[in-house]
Formats: structure tokens, sequence, C-alpha cells
């Protein structure tokens, strides 16, 4: 269960505060929603999760200990790769709804090693691709310096070294 002050997970918002509980009517009949707040986006932005779905739509954030296993994970998991661009996003987004972190991690992974090889022949992924390597680094980056008490700049570095 999920209570106002914890910090949580959301796909749509990444790390964020559960700030209250409201009684919103959004057109469908009055349901109780728990109001979500961006932790590190720099404009003030409100997530409205359903009380009913937030075990479905949320998550909640690892500690340090998950945090550093998750990090020598990430640096002996094997990348994954699908040639076939459209099956490759269809793969890659049954992993992402899967928000197991060790999935997404492999995902961050295998993009950014397939990304590091075509620049050797000046090439890079489809911004599809890069647009959803960004989104998940980013969220993996927000979460990591939370639980380890280390700036954005830090924790995205100690994650960088997990890649190669």
């Amino acid at each position: 269960m999920f209570k106002v002050g914890q910090n949580v997970y959301s796909q749509t918002s990444g790390v964020c505060v559960i700030s209250l509980i409201e009684a919103k009517n959004f057109g469908i009949g009055e349901k109780e929603y728990f109001v979500l707040e961006s932790i590190f986006k720099k404009q003030a932005s409100k997530t409205y999760i359903p009380v009913d779905k937030a075990d479905v739509q949320l998550r909640h954030l690892i500690n340090k200990e998950e945090a550093e296993s998750l990090l020598a994970y990430t640096s002996e998991v094997e990348r994954i790769w699908e040639n076939d661009p459209k099956l490759r996003r269809q793969k890659f987004e049954e992993l992402y709804k899967t928000r197991d972190l060790k999935c997404v991690c492999q995902l961050i992974k295998s993009l950014h090693l397939q990304n590091e090889d075509l620049k050797k022949t000046k090439k890079s992924i489809s911004m599809l691709d890069k647009d959803f390597l960004d989104k998940l680094l980013r969220d993996v980056v927000e979460e990591l310096s939370l639980v380890l008490g280390v700036s954005l700049e830090e924790a995205k570095a100690i994650f960088e070294k997990t890649l190669n």
C-alpha cells in the first residue's frame, strides 16, 4: 500500500512523492486519487493516479542495497537486440511494462551498446530508440540519485560505468 509522503516511481512521471490523496471527478464519477509531484522536474507538475489502480501504476523505490545489486547486475547483463525495428520496439515495450528494474537496465545497456557500436561507423540508433533510451536512463538515474543520496550527475556517472 502506498501512503502520503512516500517516494514512488511512475512510468509516466518518473520519481515522485505522493503529496496527498484527493477526491476528483474527471468525468467518470468521483474517485480518490494519489496526487504525485515530481521530485526532479524543474517545473512543478502534478499527476493523478487512482488509488484503486496504484498497485498497477506505481512502484515502490528500491533501497540502497538493491541499488548496489542493480548496478552489479547491469555490469554483467548481456545485450539483447532485435534488428527489425518493429519487433524490437514491441519486445522492448513488453520488457519495460513489467516495471522490473533489471529489465529496464538490460534495455538501457542494450540500446547504449548498440549506439556505441553504430558510432564506430558514424551512425546511431534511431530517434525513437534514442528517446526511449533517454527516458529509461533519466528514470533510473533519478531513482539511483535519491536512494544513494548523490547528485543526479554523480548517479549518472556511477550508472554509466556499468554500461561498458
